[in-house]
């Protein structure tokens, strides 16, 4: 979407160590501290949202890495795709407090519980793939990096552990994952290379593989 409406002061992001950049007739801003890349909130008219200039990392602790933040949405599509849930399309450009995001052509909330669950603690497992020190080796590993962290997988885990047996889904995700790890590796690259992959490109590159090891 174009935001050329927008007009954020220089001068005054320049005291939050913040700057703008310019690409394509968008606006995004940039943090000076971590070099995180945020679309800046507005409303429907083009007006910006108040806090429009705070970095999604803030306050700078625990920041993932790029590639980091593309495994995790790496996770987050390849395991959509496996459970039939139709991804609309992955990125790594930051936008409001989120590092990057996975759609789906439906809306999250109404999948059913177990799936929520799924794709939600798929993320971090993969992410989990390329850092140096893993820190979602257990179940609980994730959840007390999750609460620390303030990410939104633990709302899912909150909403439904009573119905869904989390651990075990973790243990499924584990799995599977692993199972599709050439697919997470190639969409994670794709979207270093690109910041932003289609629904198709996701899929294309899932068939791909799978094609491959049931040809091998």
């Amino acid at each position: 979407m174009k935001n050329k409406s927008i007009r954020p002061s220089a001068t005054d992001l320049a005291k939050v160590n913040v700057e703008i950049l310019k690409e394509h007739g968008n606006i995004f801003l940039r943090c000076q501290i971590c070099g995180a890349v945020w679309l800046p909130a507005t409303n429907k008219m083009g007006q910006l949202l108040k806090g429009y200039w705070k970095c999604p990392h803030s306050p700078h602790k625990n920041i993932p890495t790029k590639k980091e933040v593309a495994y995790h949405e790496s996770g987050h599509a390849v395991m959509g795709h496996l459970l039939g849930v139709r991804v609309d399309h992955a990125t790594i450009v930051p936008n409001n407090s989120v590092a990057g995001q996975v759609v789906y052509t439906v809306t999250f909330d109404k999948l059913p519980p177990s799936q929520q669950v799924m794709i939600a603690i798929a993320g971090p497992i993969a992410e989990d793939m390329v850092t140096e020190t893993p820190r979602f080796a257990t179940f609980e590993d994730l959840l007390t990096f999750s609460e620390s962290d303030g990410r939104g997988v633990i709302q899912a885990i909150n909403r439904y552990r009573k119905e869904v047996d989390v651990p075990g889904h973790y243990q499924v995700a584990t799995y599977l994952l692993n199972k599709h790890r050439q697919s997470i590796d190639e969409i994670a690259q794709s979207l270093l290379e690109k910041n932003r992959l289609t629904g198709k490109e996701v899929a294309e590159i899932i068939g791909r593989n799978n094609e491959r090891a049931r040809s091998g």
